[in-house]
C-alpha cells in the first residue's frame, strides 16, 4: 500500500499530502504513523485535493481541525478549510430543505419514495447533517411510479432538464435511470437546486441487481427538517453506496468516505449487506468497495469479507491514482473514458450473464440521445442513432453543460 501510494502520489510530498487527506476523510480522523521516505505536506495541494474530492465538511470538522493544527498547518490553510466547511453546511441547510419538500410532494401525489444519500446519509453515517457535502437530491421510485412522481415534481415548480425523455420514465429498455429536475433559480441568479428522480438505484443494473420491490421494503424512517422522511433500510442503504461508488469508478474519496463512514456507524448492518451481496452475486462490488474503505480510511472490513485478491489489487491499482491527486474538470462529477468505465466495471462482476448485461447497458441510448432525436422519435430510431455515433465518432464526453453543478466549495 505504502509503495502504491508512492507511486501514485507524485513522490514523497504528494505520499503525505494523500495520507493526510485520507486521514480527514476518515471517521477515525488518525494520520497513520510516518512511512519511510514521506516528507513535508504540500498545503496547497492538499485543500485543493478537499475541495474537489468533496470533502470540505470532513475536513472542517472539529476532529480533523485538531489533527491539522497537530501538524502545524498554516494559519491560511486552516481559515480556508474552515470557510469551506461552513459552505457546505449552509448549502446542506438548503438541500435538506428542498429534500422535505421534493419527499413531501411525492408523498401528497400517492408516490412511495425513499431518499438516498445526500441529507440522509449524513446524519445516519456521518451523525451530522453539515458533514457531508453534496450538490443535489437523490429520490428513488419505483419504475411503474415514475411518470406520476415525473408530473408531481413538475406540478410543484421543478423542470424537466430533459424534457423529451420524460415519456421514457420508468421504462426498462432505455439507459435511463433517472430524470433531472431543477428548482427554481436563486434570487442571485445562481442555478436552482436539483433533484435526481430516480426509478433504479443505479444506471447499470447489474451493480444493483436486487428486484425494485425488494429495494422499496421495509424504509427506514429518519426524521429530516421536522419531518418524517424514508429512505432504504440499513443493509440496503449500504450495499447502494458501494454499488453507487463503484458506477463512478470510486473516483472521488467523497464516495469512498460515504463506504467508510457507513461500515464503521453500522457493522451489523455492513455485515447483512455482505450476506445481501452474496445472495444476488455482486460480492464483488462490495468487496472492492470495503477493502478500499478499509486500506485507505481504515476502517474495519465486514466479518466475513473474503480477504482481497488480484480483483481487489486491480481495483486500487487504477482507483488510487485519482485518489491521492485534486480533480479537474468532468473528473470531479465522476466521469470516466466510457471504454475504460467498461472494462473496470467487468472486471468486479463474478458471472457471464451479467457481462453481458452491462455491454447491452452501453449499446442502450441515453438521456443525451434522447434529447438529440425528434420529441416523437421511436426508441429504434433513436437506437439505431445512437450506435451510428458511436461508430463514427465513438463515446463522447459530456459537455459542461450536461454535467450537475459542481460541489460547493468556499469563494476565492
Amino acid at each position: 500500500m505504502r509503495e502504491a501510494l508512492a507511486v501514485a502520489g507524485d513522490g514523497a510530498n504528494g505520499t503525505a499530502t494523500a495520507r493526510l487527506v485520507f486521514a480527514l476523510a476518515s471517521p477515525l480522523a488518525q494520520v497513520p504513523p510516518p512511512a519511510n521516505g514521506d516528507a513535508a505536506i504540500d498545503w496547497g495541494r492538499l485543500v485543493a485535493m478537499v475541495r474537489s474530492h468533496g470533502i470540505p465538511g470532513l475536513a472542517g470538522r472539529p476532529a480533523a481541525r485538531r489533527l491539522l493544527t497537530g501538524l502545524a498547518a498554516p494559519d491560511a490553510v486552516l481559515r480556508d478549510l474552515s470557510g469551506g466547511a461552513r459552505a457546505s453546511a449552509l448549502g446542506g441547510l438548503k438541500l435538506t430543505q428542498h429534500t422535505v419538500r421534493a419527499y413531501q410532494t411525492l408523498e401528497a401525489a400517492g408516490v412511495a419514495a425513499r431518499v438516498v444519500k445526500g441529507a440522509m446519509e449524513s446524519l445516519i453515517s456521518y451523525g451530522d447533517a453539515a458533514l457531508r457535502t453534496y450538490s443535489d437530491i437523490d429520490i428513488l421510485v419505483a419504475p411503474d411510479q415514475a411518470p406520476a412522481a415525473a408530473a408531481a415534481l413538475a406540478d410543484a415548480g421543478y423542470t424537466p432538464e430533459a424534457p423529451k425523455a420524460l415519456r421514457f420514465a420508468g421504462r426498462p429498455d432505455v439507459a435511463l435511470s433517472q430524470l433531472r429536475f431543477s428548482a427554481a433559480p436563486e434570487a442571485d441568479g445562481k442555478r436552482g437546486v436539483l433533484v435526481e428522480l430516480h426509478w433504479r438505484p443505479t444506471d447499470r443494473a447489474v451493480l444493483f441487481p436486487l428486484p425494485m420491490d425488494h429495494v422499496m421494503a421495509r424504509p427506514a424512517q429518519i426524521s429530516l427538517g421536522g419531518a418524517a422522511v424514508a429512505t432504504l433500510s440499513p443493509a440496503l442503504r449500504i450495499l447502494h453506496l458501494s454499488s453507487h461508488a463503484a458506477s463512478h469508478g470510486w473516483t472521488k474519496l467523497k464516495w469512498v468516505a460515504d463506504i467508510a463512514h457507513a461500515l464503521h456507524a453500522d457493522p451489523a448492518a455492513a455485515e447483512e449487506a455482505l450476506d445481501l451481496a452474496r445472495r444476488w452475486r455482486v460480492v464483488g462490488v462490495y468487496g472492492a468497495s470495503c477493502h478500499l474503505a478499509t486500506a485507505l480510511l481504515g476502517v474495519p472490513a465486514p466479518r466475513g469479507l473474503p480477504a482481497p485478491g488480484r480483483r481487489e489489487a486491480a481495483v486500487l491499482a487504477h482507483t488510487l491514482p485519482r485518489l491521492v491527486r485534486p480533480l479537474v474538470g468532468a473528473e470531479r462529477r465522476g466521469w470516466r473514458p466510457p471504454l475504460r468505465q467498461l472494462r473496470e466495471e467487468m472486471g468486479l462482476l463474478d458471472h457471464l450473464p451479467a457481462k453481458l448485461q452491462l455491454l447491452r447497458y452501453y449499446l442502450r441510448p441515453r438521456t443525451e440521445d434522447i434529447e438529440a432525436g425528434a420529441g416523437d422519435a421511436s426508441l429504434l430510431r433513436i437506437t439505431l442513432a445512437r450506435l451510428g455515433r458511436l461508430a463514427l465518432r465513438g463515446p463522447r464526453r459530456p459537455e459542461a453543460g450536461n454535467l450537475p453543478p459542481p460541489a460547493i466549495t468556499p469563494p476565492g
